[in-house]
């Protein structure tokens, strides 16, 4: 077992050996992910990430990443923590010819070169990870009217914006 994160990792090398690394990784050394997230980036990510083979002898990338994700609701506009809790398991092929012949359970990863840069994979999954829109469940926004699930009228006052439309129907001629 190693700590710390590599920048690149030798992916051969890194499958032969079996190696092991478990850590931690400031959520705001990872930039992409730091645009998809509300207001100031905090936390820290968990991660366990192993290199093996599988029983076809193909190189595997294993792991769990674990973090809570600030996210902006999409119900109310404010802020919402994201539980991710993402299982990781790719296979590193060389081609994207042999993508073809892998088992649908494996999601590929095109190396080229001897290298992988790790962080890089663990971005995209975080970034696969966040909800296309993510909300807080009914009842928990800070505004009260939308906490309801009530998006047309919050204090009932408002008009029908497409009231104005009734007016523009054409009626039979005579």
């Amino acid at each position: 077992m190693s700590e710390g994160l590599p920048e690149d990792i030798d992916w051969l090398r890194a499958v032969k050996s079996g190696l092991v690394l478990e850590g931690v990784l400031p959520l705001v050394d990872l930039p992409r992910l730091r645009e998809a997230l509300y207001g100031r980036v905090e936390g820290m990510l968990c991660y366990s990430i192993a290199f093996e083979r599988d029983q076809a002898g193909r190189a595997l990338i294993r792991g769990r990443l674990s973090t809570a994700l600030r996210l902006e609701c999409q119900r109310c506009l404010g802020p919402m923590a994201q539980p991710v809790d993402v299982e990781l398991m790719v296979v590193l092929v060389t081609a994207e010819s042999s993508l073809e012949a892998l088992p649908e359970e494996y999601d590929p990863l095109v190396v080229e070169g001897g290298s992988v840069r790790l962080r890089d994979l663990i971005e995209d999954e975080l970034l696969l990870a966040i909800p296309l829109v993510p909300r807080h469940p009914l009842g928990q926004c800070a505004d009260p009217g939308l906490a309801e699930g009530d998006l047309s009228s919050r204090d009932g006052a408002r008009p029908n914006p497409f009231a104005v439309l009734a007016g523009w129907r054409r009626h039979p001629s005579n």
